[in-house]
């Protein structure tokens, strides 16, 4: 037991290399906290499975030997990139709870909110893209047949003298309903 209104240095040039604890379970050292360089410090470390931080009596962040951490609360980033780096597949996974609740992404300028994504929480599995300054969804791709519905027109710009427009039925090949309109003068 150390008692002190000071620090505690653990000097390292005597061969210590840091703070182990005993485990309550089997009085086995576990390495807590270690400076193994200059530039870098170590918190856990020997055979824990998990590395825990508290706040109070509540559990705020658990990190497993496989590099999984999760989060009691949100996560806030202030730097301008968040990277999902992987040699395989990356997942960004937004996991609501039931339909009426939502699971979106959200685009905003100093602060407000101009645009969202997914799913709304309107008892319904739609896909959204919502423009918050219109109030208006801009886009909606049901669930049920992936059918899409624009909120207002549809333009196709041709920068050349030629644009193609092609719309075919894939079971025959042949055309199926389609209206175009031109304007009346270029």
């Amino acid at each position: 037991v150390v008692n002190t209104t000071g620090s505690v240095i653990i000097d390292g040039s005597n061969g210590s290399n840091g703070l182990k604890l005993l485990r309550p379970t089997d009085s086995a050292e576990m390495t807590a906290i270690t400076a193994p360089d200059s530039s870098t410090l170590k918190i856990g470390g020997g055979n824990q499975t998990y590395v825990k931080i508290f706040a109070h009596t509540t559990e705020v962040l658990s990190m497993n030997n496989s590099g999984n951490s999760t989060f009691a609360g949100n996560i806030e980033v202030n730097g301008t990139t968040i990277d999902l780096d992987s040699a395989a597949s990356a997942t960004y996974i937004a996991d609501r709870a039931n339909d009426t609740s939502g699971a979106t992404y959200e685009y905003k300028t100093a602060g407000a909110l101009k645009w969202y994504t997914g799913l709304r929480g309107l008892s319904n599995d739609d896909f959204y893209l919502f423009n918050n300054a219109a109030s208006t969804n801009a886009l909606i791709i049901t669930a049920s047949g992936s059918n899409a519905t624009f909120a207002g027109d549809v333009n196709i710009t041709q920068t050349t003298d030629v644009g193609v427009l092609n719309v075919a039925n894939l079971d025959s090949g042949a055309a199926v309903g389609l209206s175009l309109t031109y304007p009346t003068t270029n």
